[in-house]
């Protein structure tokens, strides 16, 4: 997809980069399924059929009813997966009762891979297709949480009618209170922001999908009027959790302004 100044706009992805090892995949791969809402082993041994087999990553979802079992094989290898580890794979998924298994592979699948896969529980993906799969999951269980709890502070205090009332109950010395109203329209923008991904429920405008696309300085025309007072580093986030962590060091230096100002 092709945004504003012809520069190339994608769905969100949570990470940005290939982890660097085979051990930075599987934690990698752990912590968005935790951050997910999974109960999330790595390493684990389960008993099978056939004895006991071990997993990079062994998921519980018990959010829902019954509980969903998800294991994934994180295959960062020099060459592409062949179709008998898909194979072997699917037998052992059968073996262990799991709900559905991803093969991670950072070097693609041979001919043959995909084919095997057919009719089964197995996923075979890259690791930008099992982000795309988990991104909406994360930014909305995960994401938006840390806006909630973080942003809670400047919002109140530069989001408008709250913080005028907070003015009269409390009132301050004028030369404070000149620094405060001061505050409050510096950081405005990065309020509104942050008001607008949380009380629409992540959804930007009603006629677009419910998930971001980043960088947000390449989005619709339309929005990168309405963004472009941000920060740069907000603007140009490749990922979501390099966004997630730029808003939340603004809302933090904000939110130390205002009690500095308030609290003296």
């Amino acid at each position: 997809m092709i945004g504003s100044g012809g520069t190339s706009v994608r769905h969100a992805l949570v990470e940005s980069g290939l982890p660097a090892h085979w051990k930075d995949l599987e934690e990698s791969v752990a912590r968005i399924l935790r951050e997910c809402g999974f109960h999330v082993e790595v390493g684990k041994s389960v008993k099978s059929a056939r004895g006991s087999v071990e997993f990079d990553v062994y998921a519980q979802d018990g959010s829902i009813s019954p509980p969903t079992t998800l294991i994934v094989e994180c295959k960062h290898w020099g060459r592409a997966v062949p179709q008998g580890e898909v194979h072997k794979f699917r037998a052992t998924l059968t073996d262990v009762g799991a709900n559905v298994g991803f093969l991670v592979s950072s070097a693609g699948f041979q001919s043959g891979a995909h084919g095997a896969a057919l009719y089964s529980n197995v996923r075979l993906m890259d690791w930008e297709e099992f982000q795309s799969t988990f991104a909406e999951r994360w930014y909305q269980h995960f994401m938006l949480d840390v806006i909630r709890e973080e942003a809670r502070r400047v919002i109140e205090c530069a989001g408008g009618a709250s913080f005028g009332f907070m003015m009269e109950v409390f009132p301050l010395p004028q030369d404070r209170q000149v620094r405060a109203m001061d505050l409050a329209s510096k950081h405005a923008n990065i309020a509104r922001f942050a008001s607008s991904l949380l009380w629409f429920d992540g959804a930007i405008a009603h006629e677009e999908p419910r998930m971001l696309r980043l960088p947000l300085r390449s989005s619709y025309e339309t929005h990168l009027k309405k963004w472009s007072p941000l920060p740069d580093d907000v603007l140009d986030a490749p990922a979501l959790r390099s966004l997630l962590a730029a808003l939340v060091n603004h809302f933090r230096k904000a939110a130390s302004d205002f009690d500095t100002v308030i609290w003296g």
